[in-house]
This record gives structure tokens, C-alpha cells and sequence, in this order.
């Protein structure tokens, strides 16, 4: 995934989980997949940084 459209999903899968954690409290089921996938995402983007610095470098 490019690092423009990881960006985009990482801020709808942050609005689902504000939402879900709202509606439904941060101990449910949905919640905790929304923040597992969001950490997923997030580790995915910074691998991205990390290889973009080390390949202009």
C-alpha cells in the first residue's frame, strides 16, 4: 500500500474506532479490532518512514 492511501485509511479507521468506542464502549469486541487494525496500520506506515529515510539517505 502507498504511503498516501495508508495515510487515508489509517484516519477512517481512527473515525470508526472514535465511533465504535463511543457507541459501544472500549472494551467491545468491534472496538478492540478497530484498534487492532489501526495499530496494524500505524506499524505499516512507520515501516514506510523508516525505508523512504533510509532509501534518500
Amino acid at each position: 500500500m502507498k504511503q498516501q492511501q495508508l495515510v487515508k485509511e489509517i484516519d477512517v479507521v481512527r473515525e470508526q474506532l472514535i465511533y465504535y468506542g463511543m457507541k459501544y464502549g472500549l472494551k467491545a469486541d468491534k472496538t478492540v479490532q478497530y484498534s487492532q487494525y489501526l495499530d496494524t496500520l500505524l506499524n505499516q506506515y512507520e515501516e514506510l518512514k523508516i525505508k523512504k529515510q533510509v532509501t534518500s539517505s
